[in-house]
């Protein structure tokens, strides 16, 4: 029997940073629930945990951040 492959959209996780960085900016971290995440998202919670648990996702919206601060920081 093969292995179930679980097709993930390789421009998903980049949305789901988005959208969470989006509702964090405007909200708060502690005020963002995964649910809201996949509300603005449009996608289940399953799809969204395939991607990002809550601190892994958090984390990503840092370093994305920080990268950016970081790059217009060299152009200075």
């Amino acid at each position: 029997m093969g292995a179930n492959l679980i097709y993930i959209d390789p421009y998903l996780p980049n949305l789901i940073v988005r959208r969470a960085s989006s509702l964090y900016m405007r909200a708060g971290i502690k005020s963002i629930s995964m649910d809201d995440v996949t509300d603005e998202c449009g996608i289940s919670k399953k799809t969204l945990y395939r991607c990002f648990d809550k601190e892994g996702l958090i984390n990503e919206v840092i370093k994305q951040h920080t990268q950016v601060f970081e790059a217009r920081i060299k152009k200075l």
